[in-house]
């Protein structure tokens, strides 16, 4: 968690950020936690937005940031998201020691729940697709930096 950048929201919050949003009917909230290092993860899309959180916000179920989704981001999870609600995966609890996923999608209108171990082949797709959704929003900021051997300044 990026402490003292911003504080937690949630995506019902900004009717300007949904009304740049793109019509997207994936509605999901994906926590990852990982125990064993100290560090939990929140990715939620709803309505065409894609919000993430991690840390005690993640935990506490808050997102970070958010940001309008894309056509092309919305038709990458939709897929992945329709292979899942085909193939739904069987929730196996883990421990609270173990690294884990706890998943809430939407499938066929209804929200369907599922916690698993970490790492699970089902849902890797998934959370790769999110997580470069996600990575996407330093790009502006990362392009902007000096290339390896430029001069910084005159």
């Amino acid at each position: 968690m990026m402490s003292g950048c911003s504080q937690p929201v949630t995506l019902s919050e900004s009717t300007a950020l949904r009304d740049a949003a793109v019509p997207c009917d994936v509605k999901l909230d994906l926590l990852v936690v990982w125990p064993s290092q100290g560090k939990a993860e929140r990715i939620r899309v709803d309505r065409g937005i894609l919000g993430w959180g991690g840390g005690q916000a993640a935990i506490g179920e808050m997102v970070t940031w958010k940001t309008p989704m894309t056509e092309q981001g919305c038709a990458s999870i939709d897929n992945i998201v329709l292979n899942l609600c085909r193939d739904f995966p069987s929730s196996d609890p883990p421990t609270h020691t173990v690294d884990q996923v706890d998943l809430v999608i939407r499938c066929d209108g209804r929200d369907h729940r599922v916690m698993v171990s970490w790492p699970n082949d089902q849902l890797m797709p998934l959370y790769q697709a999110l997580e470069s959704l996600c990575k996407a929003r330093f790009t502006p900021s990362l392009d902007r930096l000096p290339k390896a051997g430029e001069k910084f300044g005159p």
